[in-house]
């Protein structure tokens, strides 16, 4: 799993910009950066395929504002928006007061000496990592995009857990814990992955192809009955891709759920079963809450093969509830066998630019500040 220190970040791309040797207009491609991190921890660790089972993002937004800095108010909550929409990632935002006054110290009183506070960004990424590492197989490795010492005490006991850990940061902008070659706090496996050496393969270009759209909740996604039309995958030349990953939604029913590995088996109305793993499940329906025969609706992530169940990914209640109409099932000998555990993944991140969810005025909507998080 991924987890960001975007208020840390969003403070240091300019460092990240002068090593790269760009202006302040640099910006990081999301939907690029987790996919070229799994690639340097594969790399690095020599493993492979490793699958990048979520991606969280951490950060602030203002609250409490001296109203002329709405439309900047806005920006910051459009990206976010983007994040979790076009990126995938999970959003955790919280507020900054600033009680009236303007976001920006330049645009304050200069005997002003009000300095806002932020606060719960690092304890909330703490506790989300700490909280999937108590949660048997759900995750093997922890990624970290940070700089802070704070962040000491998580990567130590993370590792005393039996978890890899693996920090990427700034050079210039990382506390010498961190990066100590000699790693004399304990604090990760392998050495600092530098975002200055991967600037060139996470920048933001203004070229790339966009995705469509995902639809909206309001516009049936997720709730109609049956397969519904799933947004295209855009590769890394900008094409689009029609794979397994694609196909779509179902509905079906738990058939099984093996309580002290993370995981169970649907059984589709397709006639076909899936592998869900306790992290392809929505939050709102925790892996404990879960039963046989209880109705849901899913993504699939990868269609069946002969002897093999497929995958599914976004696993959640099926609020209609009942018993899906199924037919005839694969059934497996053993279902241990027809799974492989180490092929996990929740949120495949698709490449995108942020705009297309931003719906900003026309003046706007080439703010180079809205991306730079």
């Amino acid at each position: 799993m991924l987890f960001i220190d975007g208020s840390w970040l969003h403070a240091n791309l300019t460092e990240l910009a002068r090593a790269f040797g760009r202006s302040a207009d640099f910006q990081i491609d999301f939907g690029k950066l987790a996919k070229v991190l799994t690639a340097e921890i594969e790399q690095q660790h020599g493993v492979g395929p490793v699958d990048l089972v979520r991606s969280h993002y951490f950060g602030s937004y203002a609250d409490r504002y001296d109203l002329r800095d709405e439309m900047a108010a806005r920006r910051r909550m459009s990206f976010f928006h983007a994040l979790k929409e076009e990126f995938g990632y999970e959003v955790d935002a919280f507020p900054t007061y600033f009680h009236g006054r303007r976001l920006r110290a330049s645009d304050r009183d200069p005997d002003d000496t009000f300095a806002p506070r932020e606060k719960c960004v690092d304890v909330a990424l703490s506790v989300r990592a700490l909280r999937y590492a108590y949660m048997p197989g759900v995750m093997d490795l922890a990624l970290f995009v940070i700089g802070d010492r704070d962040f000491v005490p998580l990567l130590q006991e993370l590792r005393r857990m039996g978890k890899r850990v693996a920090i990427a940061s700034i050079e210039g902008s990382c506390a010498d814990a961190l990066w100590d070659p000699a790693d004399n706090e304990r604090v990760r496996d392998g050495g600092v992955i530098w975002l200055n050496d991967l600037a060139s393969r996470i920048e933001l270009r203004g070229d790339r192809r966009r995705p469509q759209r995902r639809p909206k909740p309001e516009e049936g996604y997720g709730l109609t009955p049956g397969l519904v039309p799933h947004p295209l995958v855009v590769d890394e030349n900008g094409d689009t891709v029609e794979t397994a990953e694609a196909q779509g939604m179902l509905r079906g029913t738990i058939k099984n759920i093996i309580w002290d590995r993370g995981y169970g088996f649907i059984a589709a109305e397709d006639g076909r079963d899936y592998f869900f793993h306790a992290n392809a499940l929505e939050e709102s329906l925790p892996f404990e809450d879960i039963q046989p025969e209880m109705s849901v609706l899913f993504e699939v992530k990868t269609g069946p093969t002969p002897g093999r169940a497929g995958a599914a990914r976004a696993v959640y209640r099926n609020p209609e509830g009942g018993r899906a109409a199924l037919g005839s099932h694969d059934d497996h000998e053993d279902d241990e066998e027809v799974i492989d555990e180490d092929v996990i993944d929740e949120d495949d991140d698709v490449d995108a630019d942020p705009d297309d969810e931003f719906e900003m005025e026309p003046d706007v909507e080439n703010d180079r500040d809205l991306i730079r998080s």
